[in-house]
């Protein structure tokens, strides 16, 4: 077994993606730079403010600095923002041993669970978890694809690159099946029993127990090795949300969902464009709003207004 890269870089202050759209555009920049690079995508999940990637390749960084720099492009483009986009650099954890590879693909999947965005890992959009066995797992709906080169250019940026074996939905979202290593993530785990019972278990020291019993000295991956940054803070949040699942309170709007209200309903009543348009007084007035009326948390209310 190579070795594996789990990545994650991230932005504390602000969110990286407002919308469907904004993902869509990362997702398709991240799957043109892996090919650029000749990176292998094993799994990925897009949260609101941070990405983790599982993947495979020794050009990792000219990858990183040219999809950031892609993405920063478009997100400052389309909020009339200017600067870098994120936390300066990006973790980078090297993976060998099996045990260790399933632990740290699962807790990238599972990542949503453990935010509180959602129920569960599979309710989650932004996620190859709903890409891999498929068919296994009763999932049989199947895009449509556009037809030629030419109608997969139009919703590109100009003069993007990509091989002939890209497809890509009618929606404009290029599809993991034909642009990541699903197959082999599949492979790791084996059987869609064992993928399914990892995505559901509970984490305990029976994860610590199954690594140790990969080869060599290798210490055991835990949240701390996925959330570098946040793991002592909110490990027993992210243990709580774990445990309550789908019965968990979700009166409280996710960052998508507040950007949409800021962005289709406030800011339009206001004349604004986005949110750096915004002056501290407005800000201070939409976060009263949001927290009162629409009962937003204040993490996520300060992430989204960029306070």
């Amino acid at each position: 077994m190579k070795t594996l890269k789990h990545i994650c870089f991230t932005s504390h202050g602000e969110v990286m993606f407002r919308d469907t759209e904004d993902v869509r555009h990362f997702f398709n920049m991240m799957v043109i730079s892996a090919w650029k690079y000749q990176i292998q995508l094993l799994v990925d999940t897009e949260m609101s403010n941070h990405v983790h990637l599982i993947l495979l390749g020794e050009q990792v960084g000219s990858f990183v600095k040219e999809l950031r720099k892609r993405y920063t492009m478009h997100f400052n483009n389309r909020y009339g923002r200017s600067g870098k986009l994120g936390e300066k650099g990006y973790f980078c954890l090297e993976i060998s041993g099996n045990n260790h590879i399933i632990a740290a693909i699962s807790y990238v999947l599972r990542n949503p669970l453990h935010h509180g965005v959602t129920g569960t890992a599979f309710a989650y959009r932004f996620s190859a978890i709903n890409d891999l066995f498929r068919e296994d797992l009763g999932k049989f709906d199947q895009p449509t694809l556009l037809k030629s080169r030419e109608d997969i250019a139009r919703e590109l940026p100009r003069r993007a690159e990509f091989p002939d074996s890209f497809q890509m939905t009618t929606e404009g979202w290029f599809t993991r099946e034909s642009t990541m290593e699903l197959r082999q993530t599949e492979l790791l785990f084996v059987s869609p029993a064992a993928f399914e019972y990892n995505m559901f278990r509970r984490t305990d020291e029976r994860w610590k127990e199954e690594q140790m019993r990969d080869p060599g000295s290798l210490r055991p991956i835990s949240f701390a090795d996925i959330e570098p940054e946040n793991a002592e803070r909110f490990m027993q949040e992210y243990l709580r949300n774990e445990k309550a699942g789908t019965f968990r309170n979700t009166a409280a709007p996710d960052d998508f969902e507040l950007c949409r209200i800021i962005d289709r309903e406030i800011l339009p009543a206001m004349g604004k464009r986005s949110v750096y348009e915004l002056s501290r007084q407005n800000r201070q007035e939409i976060a009263r709003f949001l927290q009162f009326q629409k009962k937003a948390t204040v993490p996520s209310i300060q992430r989204c207004l960029v306070c």
